[in-house]
């Protein structure tokens, strides 16, 4: 729970630090991220039902109804993330109605960069980045379909050695 924590903390400050949201919302069925996103300024929102999928498209649409026009859909579990990551993925969306994603390693995705109404139905899980892609580009993707250096999430036992390594060295 304390390594959770920390990721979300972490992830919360480097999109602060990004400054390039209008709003951050964390959507969980934990109380205690509720809390501390709450705290770190993000707008908390308790998931309905028990999957992924379901819960990201509750937030899209509770984005939309508050006036967003995109989300980007972000895991807290990525370690290695930057302010630089999140402006490069912000600067791929060069049409109000693009659609930037970043695959994990093992086939999924690690961010999502979407339009509002989500032009697609949610399907995250193995394989979800080819999904996304054929979702989104019918003839074929372009070349780029975003950073690749947000590809570096707590998957694997050794995503959590690292992840242990950065969270100790980071006097937690």
């Amino acid at each position: 729970a304390q390594i959770s924590a920390y990721l979300l903390e972490r992830t919360l400050r480097v999109a602060q630090k990004a400054d390039v949201f209008a709003e951050v919302i964390v959507g969980s069925r934990d109380p205690a991220a509720l809390q501390l996103a709450s705290t770190l300024g993000a707008r908390a929102l308790a998931e309905v039902g028990d999957d992924l999928n379901p819960a990201v498209t509750q937030a899209c649409q509770n984005a939309q109804k508050n006036g967003a026009i995109s989300a980007l859909v972000l895991p807290a579990d990525l370690p290695l993330l930057t302010a630089a990551d999140l402006h490069q993925l912000c600067a791929a969306a060069d049409l109000p109605a693009a659609t930037v994603i970043t695959p994990s390693r093992d086939g999924g995705t690690n961010a999502l960069l979407l339009p509002l109404p989500a032009p697609f139905a949610f399907a995250y899980g193995s394989g979800s980045f080819l999904g996304v892609l054929q979702e989104s580009f019918p003839g074929g993707a372009p070349d780029e379909s975003g950073p690749r250096l947000i590809t570096s999430k707590v998957n694997s036992r050794d995503d959590i050695y690292d992840s242990l390594k950065t969270f100790f060295t980071a006097g937690r």
